[in-house]
């Protein structure tokens, strides 16, 4: 029942961050996703955040985006990880099959889509194609069929 309890908990705090982006960000929000042992509906106490934003370029995170008391403290004690991107960005690490966005796209909960099912197709194909990468290297090693 506490697990139950953080569960219900962590994914108010994700709500309530993700609608203070909303408004911070105005349209440029495209997409909102969490991903990690909180998406596998788990509780760590840890929340990850990845926001894909219109022509974000910075790496830092605005004041404005953590300015509410339990957001400003997770982030401080290190139990929320925010990841911004520009959507061309996380296409391009997608087609690199860069590691963080792979292991993202295995256990992840779409909170926000603007463009519908942008992040559920983009982490899709990622997806079949490592597995597809996964079985050609099997093969190439003589296991497998």
């Amino acid at each position: 029942m506490k697990e139950k309890i953080q569960t219900d908990f962590e994914h108010l705090t994700v709500n309530k961050l993700i609608e203070t982006h909303r408004k911070l960000h105005k349209d440029k929000l495209v997409a909102a996703v969490i991903y990690g042992p909180l998406a596998k509906g788990e509780s760590t106490g840890d929340i990850d955040i990845l926001e894909i934003v219109e022509g974000w370029q910075k790496a830092e995170v605005n004041p404005e985006a953590i300015n509410f008391g339990i957001a400003r403290e997770l982030l401080q004690r290190g139990e929320l990880r925010l990841l911004f991107l520009a959507p061309e960005e996380l296409e391009r690490l997608a087609e690199q099959f860069h590691p963080a966005i792979v292991g993202i796209a295995e256990y992840y909960e779409v909170c926000f889509d603007k463009r519908g099912n942008y992040v559920e197709k983009l982490f899709s194909a990622l997806k079949e194609e490592v597995n597809k990468a996964r079985a050609n290297s099997l093969a190439k090693a003589g296991y497998g069929g």
